[in-house]
């Protein structure tokens, strides 16, 4: 199992890509990417991987923390983006829907960096963090694996 790799975001666009706003919920997996890891919430009682995060369990209710995943999973779904609607990234690109290796129904968003002549449905990939912004926050972009 290969740890998320590292990288900075480079792009022409003269406008910065927007910056995720962390809630309450989402804080552990925010915090997990500001430190370089992908960290998806999962109950403390019935061990079920949830995202996006809640407060508590979707399935019983139980308590739920941030924990370490790969990173590593397979597109799920995909959309290719044509025309530049949010900055940071030149069209087209791919957004990416990933199912984890860690459970079937566990899902991830991220830019797809990999040619769109290579995107398909079942296409291996994993998960890459990458600073976005002046302040420190990092996201989800995904590499073919």
């Amino acid at each position: 199992m290969s740890a998320p790799t590292t990288t900075a975001i480079t792009t022409a666009n003269p406008l910065p890509a927007p910056v995720p706003r962390p809630d309450p919920d989402s804080t552990g997996f925010w915090s997990a990417l500001n430190d370089g890891r992908l960290a998806v919430a999962r109950c403390t009682r019935c061990r079920t991987w949830q995202h996006p995060p809640t407060e508590t369990c979707r399935h019983c209710a139980g308590p739920v923390a941030c924990e370490p995943v790969s990173g590593q999973g397979t597109i799920y779904s995909f959309i290719v983006v044509r025309q530049a609607t949010v900055p940071g990234h030149q069209v087209p690109y791919a957004v990416a829907l990933v199912e984890l290796a860690e459970q079937s129904d566990i899902h991830i968003t991220g830019v797809a960096r990999v040619s769109l002549d290579e995107l398909r449905v079942g296409l291996p990939v994993q998960a890459d963090v990458v600073a976005v912004g002046n302040g420190g926050q990092h996201v989800v972009e995904l590499v073919a694996a």
